[in-house]
């Protein structure tokens, strides 16, 4: 009888990335890194610097977006199965505060909603190390078998 090796579930292989400081490209390339999940909740941190702005001279909008998308997403994540995946159907994003070089750490929190076998709903916040809430999202995510 053949012992067969159960796959890692979707929390499973996002504590995994975080135990190997394995960060996605994306996030090497806008500096910032996931550092919590649980099922059904995930946090990002960056620091905002002149590297992410926009010709107006302040943080491109796409810096919080893709926080906000990354943090949805792996609030999902966390929550499938070992032979499932997902990708952002949809993703609405409020801003409410500018950010500059001088905003320093932010926070993007991400939870899920609700999760069925083919559709997820998850929402995310950006907060300032004072608490202050910069940006929120929603987003509608499609749930895949691999």
């Amino acid at each position: 009888m053949e012992e067969t090796i159960e796959a890692p579930d979707g929390l499973q292989q996002v504590r995994d990335l975080i135990a190997r400081d394995m960060q996605p490209p994306i996030g090497r390339t806008l500096g910032f890194s996931l550092v919590e999940v649980d099922r059904g909740r995930a946090v990002f941190e960056g620091t905002p610097d002149e590297r992410h702005y926009n010709p107006m001279g302040g943080v491109h909008g796409g810096y919080a977006a893709t926080l906000l998308d990354s943090a949805c997403g792996i609030a999902v994540h966390s929550m499938l199965q070992p032979d499932q995946g997902f990708t952002t159907l949809e993703l609405k994003v409020s801003y409410l505060r500018g950010m500059n070089e001088t905003t320093g750490l932010v926070r993007a929190e991400g939870r899920v909603l609700n999760i069925g076998r083919r559709v997820a709903f998850a929402e995310a916040g950006i907060r300032d190390a004072d608490g202050r809430l910069m940006a929120t999202a929603t987003s509608t995510l499609l749930v895949l078998a691999k």
